[in-house]
């Protein structure tokens, strides 16, 4: 996001652009933990940031923020109530942020986001079920502008180690 920078402490997402007093956007019950949470990262294209964060309801999930205080908001309830979805390895890839989730209907498994809540989904049940896909890490190839692929070693029972390919999309 252009000329604001993200302050991120006691729980509460700030946004400040340096002139004004900062602003917050949002308060949350934990956003940095021992076991979790905290800024995943800015979008490639500069238009918000994805956090993991609990909001004293849902316990850790995935969020978004365009660093207004409308919106920053929940992507999904994905263990629900108050159990916690796990999050790992975010990679921004264009405009959109490929990650790791744990939860329980698909294990771990790739999962992407366009910032909002009916754009996140599940990229792919490579392990089918509640098994894991044993995510690893993310590489990004395309350009200086911004990664247009991202590559992901990824095992399975049914192939073995492989390095997988991914737009973004749940097509590519």
């Amino acid at each position: 996001v252009a000329d604001v920078i993200a302050l991120v402490g006691t729980n509460t997402l700030w946004r400040w652009d340096g002139v004004s007093p900062p602003q917050v956007l949002h308060s949350f019950a934990t956003l940095w933990s021992s076991s979790g949470g905290g800024l995943l990262g800015f979008a490639p294209d500069g238009r918000g940031l994805f956090i993991h964060a609990d909001d004293g309801t849902h316990g850790f999930e995935p969020w978004w923020s365009d660093l207004t205080a409308t919106g920053t908001n929940l992507l999904g309830d994905f263990t629900p109530g108050p159990a916690s979805s796990v999050l790992a390895a975010a990679f921004g890839v264009g405009s959109r942020f490929v990650f790791w989730m744990v939860q329980p209907a698909t294990g771990s498994e790739p999962w992407t986001t366009d910032g909002t809540p009916a754009g996140t989904q599940l990229l792919g049940d490579l392990e089918p079920g509640p098994g894991s896909s044993t995510p690893d890490t993310f590489s990004g190839i395309g350009g200086i502008a911004g990664e247009r692929r991202v590559l992901m070693p990824i095992a399975t029972s049914a192939l073995g180690n492989e390095l997988w390919i991914s737009d973004g999309t749940s097509a590519g």
